[in-house]
């Protein structure tokens, strides 16, 4: 290759690598309204800023109500976690103090605080908060009721300003941006289920399982398939042996590290994962990001406006 050639090849290669330096500009920057923990952290809002998407989209289906003739006595939708968190939430139960499983097994600990104000919330109103999700034409009060209700009226006014980078199916594409989450996470936990290393963790803790618990009989494949077995939630009451359940998962996944070991391996996974599906990741948060935005424009606002409204 003589002297041309050789500069022409090391121009281009220097042109490719700055070319994908600048569109790989790795996640977002950190953020004071995301959750900030775990790899995909950055593109999930934290739980008092989802919270405060909740409580305004609480007080923008009130508002419609009120054109409905309705004037609830109390809350109308759970504003103590917003719909982002609640979709994406982990299995919180698998792996927990002793003293908690103890006492409450796989079973969530009791909120602290005062109860919550809930209105009584008779049908016609549930119809007119979550709409007919039909085209069929249904009036309450003499007024015509939307296909998504007041809560998809919400939803756009969260939405309103926002550039969304993508179709949306669902009204504010605040679910559209979840399933973007829930993709890359899909594509994790697969890569996740086909490690040898994982796969030898799991055989390992259900092993032990059997012989802590003497249950060899239901096979769980891993400690978050048995704390999500629907048995232990059927019911209320936590039962003897649902606590000795968690306590023998507990005691095995002490006695091989799991927690760490599982971790160490799940977070390689979605570092891929996540490498993957950025740009998708990147257009939730944009989306996520917007609502929370509006969210306290909506809340501080009388008009109960959006930001720029």
């Amino acid at each position: 290759m003589n002297k041309t050639l050789r500069r022409t090849a090391a121009a281009t290669s220097i042109a490719m690598a700055a070319l994908v330096s600048c569109n790989d500009l790795g996640p977002p920057a950190a953020s004071p309204h995301a959750d900030g923990t775990g790899v995909f952290g950055p593109y999930i809002p934290s739980a008092s800023a989802d919270a405060r998407v909740a409580q305004a989209k609480e007080r923008l289906i009130r508002q419609c109500l009120t054109t409905y003739g309705f004037t609830p006595d109390g809350e109308v939708t759970d504003t103590s976690e917003g719909t982002v968190r609640s979709v994406l939430g982990t299995a919180r139960t698998a792996f927990r103090p002793a003293e908690t499983m103890l006492v409450h097994g796989f079973h969530p600990a009791p909120r602290s605080g005062p109860p919550e104000s809930k209105a009584k919330v008779e049908p016609q109103m549930m119809l007119v908060v979550n709409g007919t999700r039909s085209d069929r034409e249904v009036t309450v009060h003499g007024r015509a009721v939307d296909r998504f209700g007041c809560a998809g009226r919400a939803d756009q006014v969260l939405s309103e300003g926002i550039r969304v980078p993508f179709r949306p199916t669902l009204p504010g594409a605040e679910m559209d941006a979840v399933n973007l989450v829930l993709d890359a996470r899909r594509s994790a936990s697969q890569r996740l289920a086909r490690d040898p290393s994982a796969d030898r963790l799991r055989k390992a803790w259900a092993d032990c399982f059997a012989e802590e618990s003497g249950d060899s009989g239901h096979g769980y494949a891993d400690p978050a398939a048995l704390a999500g077995d629907v048995k232990w939630m059927r019911s209320e009451v936590v039962t003897d042996e649902e606590t000795g359940a968690a306590v023998a998962s507990r005691r095995c996944q002490e006695r091989l590290g799991y927690p760490k070991k599982m971790g160490r391996l799940t977070t390689a996974h979605e570092r891929e994962a996540e490498s993957a599906h950025r740009d998708d990741l990147k257009a939730a948060w944009k989306v996520f990001e917007g609502r929370i935005r509006n969210a306290g424009c909506v809340l501080e606002s009388k008009s109960l406006a959006p930001c720029g409204a």
